[in-house]
């Protein structure tokens, strides 16, 4: 009998909808009784949340991770920040952004050090974390600095399909030299290993999209797909087990994607991919960091300041992102 694995979920934001739509997340008993939630963060937070949501949740205060020790309703928190009393909802600042940060790292250590299973990390707000001189441009970059992570991407999973981004938190300007058939394999390569490790698929299919409209019309358009996409296509069609399409028209690629004819789309940047995944899985949809020595998920949004004092957030991506974090944890460990 596999025993259920313990995942740690981080604050976010605390002015934004992440300690709302985490209590109504693990309000979900069937989704809490799959494994042991830890929540990192601050206690009076989400004791706020816990009687503004009118929840049934009780927090016990915990050191360490301590799995099987609580049922449902009772969930272990660990207080990763100094924040004191409520953050006004719907408006960062340097503290709030400080407490979220805190909470990230914390966990990630406990991850790196086998402590927990896997991270869930509710939305930040950069601009907070930028105030407090944290450059990096997202939970991605951050992650992949903590555990000394060269190669790294942003996966997405959702709705009918799953996606890579070769590019991350770049200007437009800039994606075209990025676009180099080194980066386009090691993206790949990235891709199919969390594929194959997480997702249990033997013989996965990769589509690669273009960069240029009509993926650059045999250099019409453009010449990156000559250059650079196309030899590396030619490169990662040579692994065992791998079937490899491309470069396709992004226009035509994702209908396809959606009809089941593709297991990974690799897009060569950020809203090439993100525009049609969120269309489609706006509130069912996964960001997983591919390429992490540790289990990183977080629901793709973000933190909704224009709804946290309404209290009508949709839970929905972040149970989404439990639900894939333990389906990732049982997938490593067959």
């Amino acid at each position: 009998m596999i025993k259920r694995p313990c995942i740690s979920i981080t604050m976010g934001e605390p002015a934004g909808v992440g300690p709302e739509v985490i209590v109504k997340a693990l309000e979900n008993k069937f989704l809490f009784n799959k494994m042991h939630p830890l929540i990192i963060g601050n206690r009076a937070v989400f004791e706020h949340e816990i009687l503004k949501n009118s929840s049934k949740l009780i927090l016990k205060s915990v050191k360490c991770p301590t799995p099987g020790t609580s049922r449902y309703p009772e969930i272990q928190i660990i207080e990763s920040d100094t924040l004191k009393g409520i953050t006004k909802k719907g408006k960062w600042s340097s503290k709030s952004g400080q407490a979220s940060l805190a909470a990230v790292e914390y966990a990630t250590k406990l991850a790196l050090a086998k402590k927990v299973d896997a991270v869930v990390t509710a939305p930040i707000c950069k601009e907070a974390w930028h105030e407090i001189g944290v450059l990096h441009t997202g939970h991605t970059e951050l992650l992949a600095k903590i555990c000394k992570t060269k190669d790294y991407s942003m996966m997405f999973v959702g709705g009918s399909f799953r996606l890579i981004l070769a590019t991350i938190h770049i200007p437009i300007k800039k994606v075209s030299r990025r676009i180099t058939k080194q980066h386009v394999i090691r993206t790949g390569i990235t891709g199919e290993t969390a594929l194959r490790k997480y997702f249990n698929f033997k013989k996965p299919h990769i589509a690669v999209a273009g960069l240029n409209p009509h993926a650059g019309e045999s250099g019409l358009l453009g010449n990156e797909e000559q250059k650079e996409i196309i030899p590396a296509i030619r490169e990662l069609s040579k692994r065992k087990n791998l079937k490899v399409s491309g470069p396709l028209p992004a226009d035509t690629l994702f209908y396809d994607a959606m009809h089941g004819k593709y297991d990974l789309i690799l897009c060569m940047y950020h809203d090439q991919g993100l525009i049609p995944f969120k269309m489609l899985a706006l509130h069912s949809g996964v960001n997983v960091t591919a390429g992490l020595p540790i289990i990183r998920t977080s629901p793709d949004h973000g933190t909704g300041f224009d709804i946290a004092k309404q209290r009508k957030a949709n839970p929905g991506a972040m149970i989404a992102a439990i639900r894939t974090a333990i389906e990732m944890v049982d997938n490593s460990r067959r």
